[in-house]
């Protein structure tokens, strides 16, 4: 194949800088001797076999590559760039070893290349030879003394070696080149506090401050180095300078604020928090953090909520299009149970950015608790296209749809819901739960119970489905034995519970035993105020009618009809004084 003039340029170049065979000037053929006949002969051979393994290794066939550069070795062994190329090859292949030995033997025929010392270090510290390495760039520093990055590798080396007095050195010898900078200053003063040289580094950050007296992150940086020392005096004196310096700079009230709620001083916190809100030099994201720890406080100080809100609702007014200051103000709502105002927040929160499910997670729950079915369904509805792979918001679509008495559609919901679980099992179990109700209210009762039995595999203690799953059996007369069983021990685990005495005093009833029956509804009935639950009256009523005393069941259906029964067969009861099944 005829390749490309260039290529064949290159390479030529290649071979002639790298071989290094030397400068000679023959005139004719006649004037060579026969030694130097045949050393010709081997230089010849030499840069035609470098030629041919540069090609090899541009065409990536490395093994050729290598081959060639070893054969280079068999003609001259002091052929220091085939070394360096095997060396290359050997690195870019993940062969250190070879790589640093090869490295190391170019170095040794030409200390002064930089391109071998380069590779070289970089063998060594591949290598984890890191001081050795160092070592290196510090022999080309003593060739280029002006390159940066030389004194910025060797401090980085130093550091991974553990040295990190000749690391600072070495930040010293690239600050004299580049002059005093933020980034140089802080790796110094970072690694005077590893050696805890704290005077050191305070020295460091006072150069900062010389640079630019008027920054006040400076003097924060500095305040913080002596708080973190404990030397509590010098820290006020620098907050001191930095309210003298910058007295109207937003991170001098930042840093005020925080030193100050450090302090416990909540009156001077509040002081610089609230002119840390008014700032316009700050972020949101600045504002927010030191917001935060008052924020923390509010969660075990409910004290806290006052002030808290008070800097939130300024946040507000400075920020007044900001999504995060609306769920800030949404979560200290949910904090005091003003679940009204918690749900405009956050419907506000989302409607300037409805990218944080956070948020769309608090209000779905706000509106499940506030018995908004309709809202919360129209919000899950637009979260399930925003977060299609979040279980939660296709759990709150299908308890929306169930009580809006879509239950094909909350079956829906529900099982494609259900899949996105994972390990979470209280989850699933609320959402086997939920299964089991749709598919009781639709009569599909095999499904219902099995989704119940699911349930209660993956939570065996779940109160709740054990109530509703013994409930419902007992309502169609089916495995009365385990309905009652299932009952007895949600009773077991929450006693008192009125509804689930009502229960379990129900499923007694189904299975005739009328005075155990009655025994438990009337403790359901001392545990509601028996006044007022119409569904309890009646079953007692019931249980009277079965027992023979109309009367009594008489004067109980009556107390559930003037508490407004929504009953459909209690009016039918009391026309024909006797018990009706439904």
């Amino acid at each position: 194949m005829i390749k490309p003039l260039h290529i064949v340029a290159v390479l030529a170049l290649a071979v002639f800088a790298s071989c290094g065979a030397g400068d000679r000037v023959h005139a004719t053929k006649g004037d060579f001797s026969v030694a130097d006949s045949i050393q010709d002969e081997i230089d010849s051979r030499e840069q035609r076999t470098f030629l041919d393994a540069k090609k090899a290794q541009l065409l990536n066939d490395v093994p050729q590559a290598i081959n060639l550069y070893t054969e280079c070795l068999r003609i001259n062994p002091e052929n220091a760039a085939a070394m360096y190329e095997l060396a290359k090859i050997y690195a870019g292949n993940q062969k250190y070893d070879a790589a640093l030995a090869f490295s190391k033997d170019a170095v040794k025929r030409s200390p002064k290349n930089k391109w071998y010392l380069l590779q070289y270090a970089d063998a060594l510290g591949t290598t984890k030879k890191y001081k050795e390495a160092a070592a290196v760039y510090q022999e080309l520093l003593a060739q280029n003394p002006d390159e940066p990055n030389y004194y910025l590798t060797a401090a980085i080396l130093y550091l991974k070696a553990g040295k990190p007095n000749e690391a600072i050195q070495m930040f010293e010898g690239l600050e004299k080149h580049t002059g005093v900078s933020e980034e140089l200053i802080q790796q110094k003063e970072q690694l005077y506090m590893r050696m805890g040289k704290v005077k050191e580094a305070a020295a460091e950050l006072e150069k900062l401050i010389q640079l630019d007296p008027t920054e006040a992150r400076y003097y924060g940086m500095m305040a913080e180095l002596y708080e973190s020392t404990n030397q509590a005096d010098k820290a006020k004196e620098t907050y001191d300078r930095m309210l003298k310096a910058c007295p109207d700079n937003g991170m001098t009230a930042l840093s005020m604020a925080q030193y100050y709620f450090n302090k416990r001083d909540q009156a001077n916190y509040q002081l610089y928090l609230n002119r840390c809100i008014q700032s316009t030099d700050l972020t949101i994201d600045m504002k927010m953090a030191v917001l935060g720890p008052l924020l923390e406080q509010c969660i075990v100080d409910s004290t806290k909520v006052a002030p808290a809100k008070a800097a939130v609702a300024l946040l507000r007014s400075a920020h007044p299009t900001d999504a995060k200051v609306y769920a800030i103000s949404g979560d200290l709502n949910l904090q005091e149970k003003d679940l009204l105002a918690a749900e405009s927040d956050y419907k506000k929160s989302i409607s300037l950015d409805n990218k944080e499910f956070g948020v769309w997670q608090q209000l779905l729950f706000i509106e499940s608790d506030l018995h908004q079915f309709d809202s919360l369904l129209y919000y899950s509805e637009e979260a399930k296209g925003l977060f299609p792979t979040q279980a939660l918001v296709f759990f709150f679509n299908g308890i929306a749809n169930s009580q809006l008495k879509k239950h094909n559609e909350a079956i829906k919901a529900l099982k494609k819901g259900v899949v996105m679980c994972g390990d979470n099992r209280p989850l699933q179990t609320q959402f086997y739960s939920s299964l089991g109700d749709a598919y009781h209210a639709l009569g599909r009762h095999g499904a219902s119970d099995s989704s119940y039995e699911k349930a209660l595999q993956l939570k065996p203690d779940e109160v709740y489905v054990m109530n509703n799953y013994a409930y419902y059996l007992s309502l169609r007369q089916e495995n009365l034995e385990r309905a009652a069983a299932l009952s007895k021990r949600s009773i077991e685990l929450s006693p008192g519970n009125a509804s689930f005495e009502d229960t379990y005093g129900w499923i007694l009833f189904r299975q005739n035993k009328l005075d155990e029956a009655k025994s438990w509804i009337e403790k359901a009935l001392a545990h509601v105020n028996n006044e007022n639950n119409p569904t309890l009256l009646e079953h007692l009523g019931d249980v009277y009618a079965k027992m023979g005393n109309e009367s009594k069941a008489l004067e109980y259906w009556n107390k559930a009809q003037s508490h407004n029964s929504d009953s459909t067969t209690l009016a039918k009861k009391i026309a024909a004084r006797k018990f009706l099944e439904e």
